[in-house]
């Protein structure tokens, strides 16, 4: 009785292995991938022959653009390290849609300016179109003046505007 009771424990054993060693295994594609690239790669083409694109900074610079409430949230060397990683974070994104516009526009004229100077960049450069970019914190941490003055701007601007991210929960 022993000897059965071992063999049908190993049986068990041997067929829970197996089941967890398929598990690990990818199923296979459907056929239709297993033809062609998953994702097919398109070049993008460079259709637009000038664009006067203004590129908006949505983050914060420094302390002068945090509200009451950020400067009580974030004091002393915190507020240092987090307003340091925002404009980091901001310099790749700026980056990253200046070379957005470039792979699209053939002869593009790019400004950047920070969101707290969106209108008086808009009168100054005139641009065809303006991206806003993303941000990374809450708006209770903006100063109340930058987000009245956006307001107002962008209820009464007729220049396009494309908002990436929290630059598009900022027009809402």
């Amino acid at each position: 009785m022993l000897a059965e009771t071992e063999t049908i424990t190993l049986t068990i054993d041997a067929a829970r292995e197996e089941a967890f060693r398929a598990l690990d295994q990818p199923e296979p594609l459907p056929q239709v991938f297993e033809e062609r690239p998953f994702c097919r790669y398109a070049p993008i083409e460079r259709r637009i022959e000038t664009a006067r694109v203004l590129i908006i900074n949505d983050l914060l610079r420094d302390e002068r653009d945090l509200s009451e409430y950020g400067r009580v949230v974030w004091w002393g060397e915190q507020a240092g390290r987090n307003l340091a990683r925002e404009r980091f974070i901001s310099g790749m994104a700026l980056e990253n849609i200046e070379k957005n516009v470039l792979r699209l526009v053939k002869n593009p004229t790019t400004v950047r300016a920070h969101i707290s100077e969106i209108e008086q960049a808009a009168d100054e450069f005139k641009p065809e179109a303006i991206v806003l970019s993303g941000t990374l914190t809450d708006f209770d941490f903006y100063k109340p003046s930058i987000l009245e003055s956006f307001k107002q701007f962008i209820h009464t601007t007729r220049i396009p505007v494309l908002a990436i991210c929290g630059g598009h929960q900022l027009v809402g």
